[in-house]
């Protein structure tokens, strides 16, 4: 079991974090907060981030690019908190890798379940990581001559 989490929360506004700082109490939950993402993002880099929390501005265009670019830079879950409650903004946040979208607004107590769930989820990940697909599976039980005449 990991334990120690990292929660890299990245707001467009810059009050909008200090009504959550009280969500999250537990000692093994480290939570980094962003405001200036391109001046601080690249500081993150290096670092092992459990999960991703972006509280978006409101401005569609600028959270669905932004949305889009840490997708790219982290390959952890990646929670999106919105007041647009369109289904339109919903379909294209997962589009642009979200993987779970609140829409409108959470209760605190909502907020820290969700976080929970998908602490618990990375934490069975690295307990019992996916089988590997029956072709991969195969080729690593054969010896290393066989797998040499497949090209690999």
């Amino acid at each position: 079991m990991v334990d120690h989490h990292t929660i890299l929360w990245i707001s467009s506004s810059r009050n909008s974090y200090t009504g959550w700082a009280s969500v999250f109490t537990d000692p093994d939950i480290q939570v980094l907060r962003v405001n200036e993402l391109e001046y601080t993002l690249g500081q993150f880099a290096h670092m092992q981030i459990d999960l991703v929390i972006l509280e978006a501005g409101g401005i569609v265009k600028d959270d669905i690019d932004l949305c889009c670019r840490l997708r790219k830079r982290f390959d952890s879950p990646l929670i999106l908190l919105t007041t647009n409650v369109t289904e339109d903004f919903a379909v294209a946040a997962y589009g642009a890798g979200v993987d779970e979208c609140i829409l409108g607004h959470i209760s605190p107590d909502l907020l820290r379940a969700k976080v929970g769930a998908r602490i618990r989820s990375i934490e069975r990940m690295a307990r019992d990581p996916a089988p590997l697909p029956p072709e991969v599976d195969y080729l690593m039980k054969q010896p290393v001559d066989d797998v040499r005449r497949f090209g690999h």
